[in-house]
């Protein structure tokens, strides 16, 4: 039983903090450990893993110390460790821990979730303007300016910094947290040195992005909570026992929500043009990754930016017409949240641009004659 433990320890702390493909592994042989929990198929399921390599005495004994104690998500991610990474998939994991490695990345990362903390705030004033218009129509609400979604977003910081503790800790970074930085598989260095060195650099940014991912979420699940709420007509005590009760138990279907906002607002959102970069193979892939070694977040910044300019209006409008199949509240939620987003980030850059026409911002301490100068040329 100790060896059994000793080999399941050493085998989760070899788990590379990100990947989208184990990402996607781990997750299955949940979805598996759910169904059967046979010993024989998971020795089986392991093998085939291991990919030629021996399953040993104390890998069964790991597995079968799991199946005991009836821990699927351990299971699971014992299974999803076993992966042995090519020279190709080491090499490309230092050369974009090196990248990342950087004090300028933690800069521009936390300056980047500060900024689109603030933005996404911002947004929701026209958005839950807007939202009232549609819903005369609609007969539904979708959009809040509540005290206990702001208390929710707050407090999100703190249960955030909890978890990102938990991430320098142990390592366990949600596969979305690192698929901003285009991390895409499990890799796994035979020299302790390597090994310590690239998960310190994932996990302390997938610790970053967790601080700001949990206001989100938990903002999100209030909000979607209030709403729900309102919806039903409910008032004072009988609202706030339910909005209570949701936020204690949401559904699944408010956690993918819920999920999909946190994602936006971390630019850790799936992008389809670095999804079809990320499937290039051989040569195509070593040029992509000596090319742009990192796709997701420029993908995703530069659709924040399309989102808070003018052209974020036709695309909400195009957008909540696509997802109408998809049902009401969706497409509604999509319209009236990029239209918000069109109209805040238009709104802060003309005042921008008639504060530096006035001379108020203007990057610099100018004397009165160098100003009246400079408004005589137009400037």
């Amino acid at each position: 039983a100790a060896n059994a433990q000793q080999q399941l320890e050493q085998a989760l702390k070899r788990l590379a903090v990100g990947g989208t493909e184990t990402g996607r592994a781990v997750a299955a042989f949940r979805i598996i450990g759910e169904r059967t929990m046979d010993p024989a198929y998971w020795y089986m399921t392991a093998q085939r893993e291991l990919r030629g390599r021996a399953l040993t005495p104390e890998m069964r004994a790991a597995i079968d110390d799991l199946i005991g104690q009836g821990d699927k998500v351990g299971l699971s991610r014992l299974l999803g460790s076993l992966h042995r990474s090519t020279t190709a998939d080491k090499a490309i994991a230092l050369w974009k821990a090196g990248l990342l490695s950087n004090p300028a990345t933690d800069v521009a990362n936390i300056s980047g979730n500060v900024f689109m903390w603030s933005m996404e705030g911002l947004k929701d004033v026209p958005a839950t303007a807007l939202d009232r218009m549609v819903a005369v129509a609609s007969g539904q609400r979708t959009k809040a300016l509540s005290p206990i979604v702001f208390g929710e977003r707050i407090a999100g910081f703190g249960s955030g910094a909890r978890k990102a503790v938990e991430v320098l800790r142990k390592g366990d970074v949600a596969d979305e947290l690192l698929s901003k930085y285009d991390f895409n598989r499990s890799t796994n260095f035979d020299t302790p040195a390597l090994q310590f060195y690239t998960q310190a650099v994932f996990r302390r940014l997938g610790a970053e992005d967790q601080l700001f991912r949990e206001p989100a979420l938990r903002g999100s699940i209030a909000e979607q909570a209030v709403i729900q709420a309102r919806n039903a007509g409910l008032a004072g005590e009988a609202f706030l026992a339910r909005v209570r009760d949701l936020m204690k138990s949401p559904s699944e279907r408010m956690l993918e929500i819920a999920r999909g906002d946190a994602a936006y607002a971390t630019f850790q959102q799936a992008s389809p043009a670095a999804s079809l970069l990320a499937r290039a193979t051989g040569v195509g892939r070593a040029a992509v990754e000596l090319t742009m070694p990192f796709r997701r977040t420029p993908f995703n910044i530069a659709t924040t930016v399309l989102d808070y300019s003018p052209f974020g209006m036709p695309k909400a409008v195009i957008g909540g017409l696509r997802r109408a199949g998809a049902g009401r509240y969706l497409a509604q939620k999509y319209f009236v949240e990029t239209a918000g987003r069109s109209v805040t980030g238009t709104a802060l850059a003309g005042l921008g641009w008639a504060a530096v026409k006035a001379g108020v911002a203007i990057g610099r301490t100018d004397t009165g004659q160098q100003r009246n100068q400079r408004r005589a040329a137009g400037m």
